[in-house]
């Protein structure tokens, strides 16, 4: 197919897609009846993912041969942004309320659900870039939809939409292994575990509509699956050598941040008799969340996170080696600059000074890097043996 006769096909299926979004941002801005709602958007999304199959089958957009000077892309983007609009909106407990018939609206919201994520697979094999920078995100949208997943185990088309949201999340680490930003991947995913459960966040935040148990079940389900382990595994093994020093860095901060994080549910604990009293209020419910994930890191920590740390430590004690070299060869040239300095007259002396500066200061940061990482190693290892990490948190 030439470029010429994909572009009128691309602009024909333009025309049928912006009549379906069109459809899909009424029920984005509106506040019917949960099953109407509901059974509208599945047969909607359902058409969509069916024109967006043929994109990919019959290759109708690539990005290596748009001539539209981004306005395909943007249309794309433009179906990205409606479909996280409607998985927000779904997300929220008090903008679909159940009707009579329960297990029906279950169903259809599971149907929706599948078909969400299917259109997010979708878009990021035609267009990656329609995501953009925000990963946090789309992580946050899996794992509200792992959290419906679980709570409808018994709910007809539960299995499919469990597999459909275990395929987007390892091709989303094929995909970064590929544009080799695993690190922010990875990272996201971390945030997003931390800010789904904001309940007392504004009207854009995600709000899972169960409680926290069921949250931090299907947390665990969705991070244990074997298929999620190895494709995390397989990525984290992907890092190349040289995000090496800014991924440990990254690491650290957010562990620190994890930790601050775990902390602020510890202090909750003292809530005491008002959570009893109060048990589905706001403090209540995050202390009990994050005593769920305290668990699921506990008891998974070494099957999830092994390939990281071995990987990392092995990463930095190799940065290490090769630093103590550069820096005993620096710290010979600096030597020898200022025993040259005894043997310069004074046109010389200047530049020759401006070296040894220039040595000086390249010592320096070497040296404070060298430091940073011993530090990180030593931190790991005083957390292995279980004795600073506990006055952290």
């Amino acid at each position: 197919m030439d470029a010429e006769l994909r572009k009128s096909i691309f602009d024909y299926f333009v025309q049928v897609l912006e009549y379906l979004l069109a459809d899909l941002n009424k029920y984005v801005q509106s506040d019917g009846e949960a099953e109407s709602v509901l059974f509208n958007v599945s047969s909607i999304l359902r058409s969509i993912n069916n024109l967006l199959f043929t994109f990919i089958c019959d290759k109708i957009y690539l990005r290596t041969e748009d001539t539209s000077d981004g306005a395909s892309r943007n249309f794309l983007r433009l179906i990205y942004t409606t479909v996280m609009s409607f998985s927000a909106k779904t997300a929220h407990e008090k903008t679909l309320s159940v009707g009579s018939d329960e297990k029906s609206h279950r169903e259809l919201l599971i149907s929706v659900r599948k078909e969400l994520i299917a259109s997010v697979h979708h878009l990021l094999n035609i267009e990656y870039e329609v995501v953009g920078g925000d990963l946090e995100s789309l992580w946050t949208m899996i794992l509200s939809s792992a959290t419906c997943c679980y709570s409808s185990k018994d709910v007809l088309g539960q299995p499919l939409l469990s597999s459909e949201i275990l395929s987007l999340g390892c091709r989303l680490f094929d995909l970064y292994s590929e544009l080799r930003q695993v690190d922010a991947l990875v990272f996201a995913l971390c945030r997003a575990v931390r800010h789904s459960l904001s309940l007392t966040g504004s009207g854009e935040a995600y709000i899972p509509s169960c409680s926290c148990p069921s949250y931090s079940n299907s947390l665990s389900m969705l991070l244990g699956s074997l298929q999620f382990r190895l494709s995390f595994s397989k990525a984290i093994k992907s890092i190349p050598e040289g995000q090496a020093a800014g991924c440990i860095r990254q690491l650290s901060s957010d562990i620190m941040e994890s930790l601050e994080w775990m902390k602020c549910g510890h202090r909750l604990a003292g809530l005491g008799e008002m959570s009893k009293s109060h048990p589905h209020s706001s403090d209540s419910l995050q202390f009990h969340f994050r005593e769920e994930l305290l668990n699921i890191c506990i008891q998974d920590s070494v099957v999830l996170c092994s390939s990281l740390v071995y990987l990392l430590n092995a990463m930095a004690i190799k940065r290490l080696v090769e630093l103590h070299r550069l820096i005993q060869s620096s710290k010979h040239m600096l030597q020898r600059n200022q025993s040259e300095t005894e043997l310069k007259d004074d046109a010389d002396l200047s530049s020759c000074r401006k070296r040894i500066r220039k040595w000086r200061k390249y010592v320096q940061e070497l040296t404070e890097e060298a430091a940073g990482l011993t530090e990180f190693i030593m931190g790991v290892v005083s957390s292995i043996v279980g004795t600073d990490i506990c006055s952290l948190i």
